[in-house]
Formats: structure tokens, C-alpha cells, sequence
């Protein structure tokens, strides 16, 4: 039986050609709910007095979390002025987590500034992310601060980060032995290179997500040829491989295909 299972879709628009953000606090649903309520808890327990809100992002966002499979996605951002946060907490709160809930793969947090957000340099990467992948759950949500988007060529910008993505991912891969080590790294790779080949078609599709199970079928529908490969991957992100020489030998191999992709769009963009 396949592990591949049509969840998620690309972003809907408004009569006005507007992406429209897909999350909403009302689609956290038990048992992510209690996950957020209690990571939230502890950004105000240790950090209340910087914290200006707090926002959950993606799948669990969208009411679209598989069990065992995504993760939790939180960030705070801190109030203008502030120029340091006290983030020593988060490693262990986490491992807490992980050891009382084994449905998710991890709850990540971070802190972002206030200033940094609405820096004009960052129109296209935090406030695309604020904007349309993120429910607030505590304080002023910065969202509706923020313009709306429409579909363009800036959605291909995170396309270049990819050959330090590859780079650092083959480093790592050779340094570590652990299996659940691995099978993180794998899951990890697998999901930046399914939505780096929506990426190459984004533009195409007239559309963004990050949902992996759409990102491989446009990519797929315009390179049918590699939908094999992009299938292992999406397998991969799900059911971690856990042999070093058979990831070493896609990331290498299919990375560099797609690396030749993204310098061949660089050139007709």
C-alpha cells in the first residue's frame, strides 16, 4: 500500500487575484491543540514581557497535520526595541514534548523581531510567510498589517538557497551515524527538495504551496520524466530512508539535476 496520500492543495485566490492564507486557529484540532496550548504556555511563561504575539505555521495551521509525520511549527515575535531574547529554554521544553507526545516529529520555535518583519527587504520572504502560512494564536496579529500578494516571480527566490541546502545536508549525512539522526536528515532533505521542484514550476502554476503532496504533482506535471524520482522523495519524507549510501546517491544525483534546472530558469528569467 502506497504511503502517499492526497493531502493538501495549492492556494486558493480572492475575486481579486489575492492568495488567501489557508490557516485559521479554529483548524488546530486535538491532539496538536494541546501540543500548541502548551508551547504557547511556555513562550509566556518565560518570555512574556518581550512577546508581542505568537503564531503557528503550516500543516497543523491548516488543520492538515498527519499523525507522526509534521511537526510544530511555532514562532514568536518580539516587541520593537528588544534586542535580546532569553531562548535558553527551548531545547529542553522541546525534548519535553518529543518525550510526552510521540504524534508529531518535533515542535520548533524561534523568535522573530518586530522590526526585522516589517523590514521592506523582507516584503517577500517573512511577511509572504506572516501573511499566508500562519495562524496567531496570542497578542495583535501582525497579518493584517501586512499587503496582500498576488502570484509572481518572486516565489522562485528561495530556489538559490538550495545548493547550500545540498551542500550542508551531504556534509551532515557523512557525519552522522544514529538512526533516528538519519531518518530526521532524510525527511528534512526530502521535504526542501519536493517543494524546491514546485518552485521550478510555480510560476506555471500560476499558484505557491507547500503542501508536499501538490508540490510533487505540479512538478510531475511538468517533468513527467523525473515524477519517479520526486515520487522516492515524497515516499522518503514520509517513511525516512535510513541507508546513507542510497540518500547519499539521490541528494547527489537529483540534486544536481535540479540545480541544472534552477540555473537554466535563472537564465530565461
Amino acid at each position: 500500500m502506497s504511503v502517499i496520500k492526497p493531502i493538501g492543495e495549492l492556494f486558493e485566490v480572492d475575486s481579486e487575484g489575492f492568495f488567501i492564507n489557508p490557516c485559521d486557529i479554529s483548524l488546530i484540532t486535538s491532539p496538536w491543540l494541546e501540543v500548541v496550548n502548551l508551547t504557547k504556555e511556555a513562550y509566556l511563561a518565560n518570555i512574556a514581557n518581550d512577546i508581542h504575539s505568537i503564531y503557528v505555521r503550516g500543516s497543523v495551521a491548516k488543520g492538515t497535520a498527519v499523525e507522526r509525520n509534521s511537526d510544530i511549527d511555532t514562532f514568536a515575535i518580539i516587541k520593537a526595541g528588544v534586542t535580546h531574547v532569553n531562548t535558553d529554554w527551548f531545547s529542553q521544553f522541546q525534548s519535553e514534548m518529543t518525550e510526552q507526545s510521540g504524534f508529531h516529529t518535533g515542535v520548533e520555535m524561534g523568535v522573530l523581531s518586530y522590526d526585522s518583519v516589517f523590514d521592506p527587504q523582507k516584503r517577500y520572504s517573512l511577511q509572504f510567510m506572516i501573511k499566508l502560512q500562519t495562524a496567531c494564536i496570542h497578542g495583535e496579529n501582525v497579518a493584517n498589517s501586512i499587503g496582500n500578494f498576488k502570484p509572481g516571480s518572486y516565489l522562485t527566490n528561495d530556489l538559490f538557497n538550495f545548493k547550500k541546502i545540498v551542500s550542508k545536508c551531504l556534509s551532515t549525512l557523512q557525519e552522522i551515524s544514529k538512526k533516528e539522526d538519519i531518518e530526521y536528515l532524510c525527511s528534512w532533505i526530502m521535504k526542501k527538495i519536493i517543494r524546491t521542484g514546485f518552485l521550478l514550476v510555480a510560476e506555471r502554476e500560476n499558484s505557491f504551496s507547500r503542501d508536499l503532496y501538490p508540490c510533487y504533482k505540479s512538478f510531475s506535471k511538468y517533468y513527467p520524466t523525473y515524477e519517479p524520482q520526486m515520487r522516492f522523495a515524497l515516499e522518503s519524507a514520509i517513511v525516512p530512508v535510513t541507508d546513507k549510501l542510497t540518500l547519499t546517491k539521490f541528494i547527489s544525483e537529483f540534486g544536481q539535476w535540479l540545480l541544472c534546472e534552477i540555473d537554466a530558469l535563472s537564465l530565461h528569467s
